[in-house]
């Protein structure tokens, strides 16, 4: 039995191999991971990691968590991105949400880009919107580069327009995103500051 398990645990390694994963945190409410199924298709799970309440019992149900499916492309070397499609809950079902997003990449790699995005979804509580972002993203220098945009896709949950700019260190297989941001109010109070990463290997 023991050698069995074994030999199924072999195999299934082998069917993983050259497999790309990848681990990250989108800011520091959420952490999320995924992988490749095929060369340009992959799933991610998302999950919430926000205490709300000091009570266990409650906070476990305030937690959300999102699946979403991938599909990434590209058209040569001056057009890349990707599409995917999400449904997501939280746990004591107050609200849910789907949507789509895509995401494209206009310039040569590492050089001069323009990032555009468009995420039609819909809220069971708020309803339905259309989020965009369009930013421009300098060429990199020592693996940095610098990004400034203006969004209205949300950060968090809540839809509102803002500016925002930051920095990107690209190093191997780890980036890492620091990027302020405020609405186009500018009331100051709301100015955030957001740190995501993403890892990316294989096994």
């Amino acid at each position: 039995m023991k050698n069995i398990i074994i030999l199924i645990l072999a195999l299934a390694g082998m069917s993983f191999a050259n497999t790309a994963f990848f681990l990250g945190m989108p800011n520091t409410r959420n952490i999320f991971g995924g992988g490749n199924i095929s060369e340009n298709t992959g799933l991610y799970l998302k999950h919430s990691v926000l205490i709300n309440d000091p009570d266990m019992g409650i906070n476990l149900k305030q937690q959300y968590v999102r699946l979403g499916a991938f599909y990434q492309w590209d058209f040569g070397l001056f057009c890349r991105g990707y599409y995917l499609v999400y449904g997501g809950l939280r746990y004591d079902r107050v609200y849910w949400d789907i949507g789509t997003k895509a995401f494209a990449t206009v310039g040569k790699l590492h050089g001069l880009n323009l990032e555009l995005a468009l995420q039609p979804f819909h809220d069971s509580e708020m309803g339905n919107f259309l989020g965009y972002m369009i930013r421009t993203r300098s060429p990199a220098i020592k693996n940095i580069t610098s990004f400034v945009g203006f969004k209205n896709i949300p950060e968090y949950r809540v839809v509102e327009r803002r500016l925002s700019a930051g920095l990107s260190v690209d190093v191997n297989n780890l980036m890492v995103d620091c990027e302020v941001s405020s609405p186009t109010s500018w009331k100051t109070q709301f100015t955030r500051v957001s740190v995501g990463f993403i890892y990316k290997f294989a096994i």
